[in-house]
């Protein structure tokens, strides 16, 4: 594990990771309203930033699920 790389950014990994949770979602109240800025946008955007090809949130009867797929490594297949 490239722990140096972790030290190098936690500054940027905290500020996304506060970022993200600042945005409001109550997923277990119905009445909430859909509004640009929920959790699942801004991990799509999230991913797309860090080269994901494929990200994209799948819509069905319950809640939202997004669904990104790795851009691989070389020599690797993407997951």
């Amino acid at each position: 594990m490239n722990t140096a790389f972790i030290t190098q950014n936690q500054d940027r990994f905290l500020e996304e990771l506060f970022s993200f949770l600042s945005i409001p979602s109550v997923s277990t109240t119905p009445i909430m309203p859909r509004t640009a800025g929920q959790p699942p946008e801004w991990l799509v955007t999230h991913f797309r930033q860090l080269g994901c090809p494929v990200a994209t949130i799948l819509e069905g009867a319950g809640h939202p699920i997004v669904w990104a797929e790795s851009p691989g490594s070389r020599g690797r297949p993407p997951c």
